[in-house]
């Protein structure tokens, strides 16, 4: 009874056979994890390993007949056949744990294998995405930066936090809005503050601005007024139109392209509650796009409508107000006049009623469309 037959087996099944065909067909046999990284089996300073036995019990199968080979002429049949049957015996006893990884190596597993998709596109990057990346061994992905935007208002009324007020002048309070909103929305915000209604300066500022813009927006500075300085000074570039919206607050606005370096602009009406409404309809879809995030305008909810709405016909309504989901439901509060100066209504609201172009009235219990502001999208 020769055992090389035996030996040639282990060897075979170590080496060639399917990783699905060791465990059932040589369950003494440890088989080692071959995939990539992450998943490794690594050196365990000064541990003992995560395998069982210090003895090698599987060595059993190839080293007993070997020896019993090498030593047939001197040995009777029998014996070695007994020999033989022992040894697999003994093999085939499993320790209660594998013995892999051998003593002193531990078994890195991991839930991500060749091949899954890891991230999706249009993920963000943050802590746990940044530290899965470079486990993988990827130094560099393909992603995109956060966008760079400009804010600033136009005014000579306009002055600063915490300045002195004449009777012909406010506070600038859009600045400080829009270039929150613009962080809000995960972009990055250069506040250059108010700019008076000089059309030199104004786009003397423009252009020194354009070396850290992937985006620039303003506010004010685009009515039918003799100093409104946005529109004449960016009518002349000819790459920027000022069209009236069918939206209330915000009907004036201007979109375009701006000097050599083709920076696009978006320029909102000058009173905030307009320039802020104009910011979540038309400035958040474009910054999401430029970051790659879907979707890009913010989802529409349905509630219930808590009071009757008056709406002028031929215009989109966006009406602020309080939304709250309780036991029976969504609802939505109206909150304050359509003024577009009533910040403090504004400050309450956390929702914008939207109501359609060909509605002139809602009444008390009907379900209306909602955008629910601050929430995250």
């Amino acid at each position: 009874m020769s055992a090389w037959p035996w030996y040639c087996w282990t060897v075979a099944g170590r080496w060639w056979l399917p990783t699905s065909w060791r465990s059932p067909l040589l369950p003494w046999w440890p088989v080692p994890f071959t995939g990539s990284s992450p998943c490794a089996t690594i050196p365990s300073p000064g541990g003992s390993g995560s395998g069982g036995s210090s003895f090698p019990w599987w060595w059993l199968l190839g080293v007993v007949p070997v020896v019993l080979w090498l030593g047939r002429r001197a040995a009777s049949r029998p014996v070695v056949a007994t020999g033989l049957v022992l040894g697999l015996c003994l093999a085939m006893l499993r320790p209660p744990s594998p013995g892999w990884p051998p003593p002193g190596w531990v078994m890195v597993q991991c839930d991500v294998g060749q091949g899954d998709l890891v991230l999706p596109a249009g993920t963000v990057v943050g802590p746990r995405e940044a530290g899965l990346l470079a486990s993988l061994g990827l130094g560099r992905v393909a992603a995109r930066p956060r966008p760079r935007v400009v804010v600033l208002s136009t005014g000579n009324e306009l002055r600063e936090p915490g300045a002195h007020l004449d009777f012909d002048s406010i506070y600038d309070g859009n600045s400080y809005m829009l270039a929150a909103a613009v962080r809000a929305a995960g972009a990055i915000a250069y506040r250059v503050g108010a700019i008076g209604d000089d059309p030199r300066t104004f786009r003397r500022t423009l252009s020194e601005q354009l070396v850290r813009a992937d985006l620039v927006v303003t506010s004010g500075g685009i009515s039918e007024g003799e100093k409104d300085v946005v529109k004449e000074t960016l009518s002349a570039l000819g790459t920027v139109a000022f069209p009236k919206v069918a939206m209330q607050p915000g009907k004036p606005q201007g979109f375009g392209t701006i000097f050599d370096e083709q920076t696009p602009i978006i320029t909102l009406p000058g009173n905030p509650v307009s320039a802020y409404v104009s910011f979540e309809v038309f400035v958040l879809p474009a910054i999401r796009r430029l970051m790659g995030l879907t979707p890009y305008r913010r989802p529409m909810v349905h509630a219930v409508l808590t009071q009757d709405i008056a709406s002028i016909p031929g215009r989109r309504q966006y009406v602020r107000g309080v939304f709250e989901v309780t036991h029976r439901g969504a609802k939505v509060t109206p909150l304050g006049g359509h003024g577009s100066h009533l910040l403090g209504s504004l400050a309450q609201a956390n929702a914008l009623i939207v109501v359609g172009e060909d509605e002139t009235a809602l009444n008390l219990g009907d379900t209306v469309r909602t955008l629910v502001l601050d929430r995250p999208f």
